[in-house]
């Protein structure tokens, strides 16, 4: 088998809030969605997912 290396798949916020018609949509991720699961499912070992979590109120948000 060929060496593929170290190499890790980092995923960060692909959730529905981002692709659904939310204040969050961002339009581009439909296009790059069937890459990201072709890749996390050949490499699940390798694939590290991080996700968003708004405030439930703009005012409990601190940070830039």
């Amino acid at each position: 088998m060929k060496d593929i290396g170290n190499w890790r798949h980092i995923c960060v916020d692909a959730q529905r809030m981002f692709i659904d018609d939310t204040p969050w949509r961002v339009p581009w991720l439909e296009r790059v969605l069937q890459q990201l699961l072709e890749i996390a499912q050949h490499h699940a070992e390798r694939t590290v997912f991080t996700r968003f979590v708004p405030p439930i109120r703009a005012e409990d948000a601190f940070g830039s």
